[in-house]
């Protein structure tokens, strides 16, 4: 292929300098004489055809550059296009926590006890227990049995802190138990986990009337929850013949799955609402 157009070109590189001489002769005012009119004849149409597949590989060669060109340019707007894209998200994402740190700011605002936020860190991936990890711990104060909660409610309690870091049991577990009241009838139980995104509110009595949608709150008598704060809401009830007890199922009020940022409460026991004489004597029944 390479010594094929080394040939043509040779070839047309003589047929210019064949016209040069012609040009050179007409100039110099030489009549073409026989041989010279033929050759002319004959070499004309070679040199027009060698003008176009010159034209045409110009334009194939500037076809070329301009892809070149264009390609680095596209390969510039493509690294742009990744690097707003990321920049976006990192907006979003900072958006996002700022929305979630005003709720808490507004939540521990309205709350009288003191509080310190944290940031969700890992999570227990055994099936057995529900617990995640926060990055406070016993340096900032935090110690064993106190309350964590988020801007929705109830989160769950710590079981374990090192300087830095905090084990929290969740209310999702089985091993969790807090002492609540249905707000509207104030009767009492106790909630405890299911092992999936729901609890059970266990040991109401059959002749307290409660229904989907009833609020469950913290008793304060766990000594671990204050009084007052939001555990969730019933979403359905049910009394079998023979059961000593209603079978009441609660969605907690705190989205377990999105959770990332926390409170932890360091002053334990402390009621939320304040009580009157006639919220205590209901409690007390």
């Amino acid at each position: 292929m390479v010594k094929r157009a080394l040939l043509i070109t040779s070839i047309l590189f003589l047929v210019m300098i064949v016209l040069g001489s012609f040009i050179s002769s007409e100039r110099g005012g030489a009549n073409f004489g026989f041989v010279q009119s033929a050759t002319l004849e004959a070499i004309a149409p070679l040199a027009k055809g060698f003008d176009a597949a010159t034209a045409f590989l110009m334009s194939i060669w500037e076809s070329y550059v301009d892809l070149v060109h264009t390609k680095h340019q596209s390969g510039i707007l493509r690294k742009q296009l990744e690097e707003l894209r990321w920049e976006l998200n990192q907006y979003k994402e900072e958006r996002l926590e700022n929305q979630r740190l005003r709720s808490l700011l507004e939540f521990k605002t309205d709350v009288p006890t003191p509080m310190i936020p944290a940031q969700v860190v890992a999570r227990d991936p055994s099936e057995w227990f529900e617990t995640v990890i926060i990055d406070k711990g016993s340096n900032q104060g935090v110690r064993k049995d106190m309350a964590v909660v988020a801007s929705s409610g109830v989160v769950g309690r710590i079981t374990g802190a090192s300087a830095h870091y905090s084990k929290v049991l969740l209310i999702l577990d089985r091993n969790s138990a807090v002492s609540a009241i249905l707000q509207n009838s104030r009767a009492r139980g106790i909630l405890s986990g299911r092992g999936d995104e729901l609890c059970s509110l266990r040991y109401v009595s059959p002749s307290i009337q409660t229904g989907k949608g009833e609020s469950v709150i913290a008793s304060g008598l766990s000594g671990v929850f204050p009084k007052g704060l939001l555990l969730g809401t019933v979403v359905s009830v049910e009394h079998r013949p023979g059961d000593l007890f209603q079978r009441i199922t609660v969605k907690p009020a705190v989205n377990f799955s999105t959770l990332e940022q926390v409170m932890v409460i360091l002053q334990r026991n402390q009621p939320l609402v304040p009580e009157g004489p006639e919220e205590d004597q209901d409690a007390d029944s």
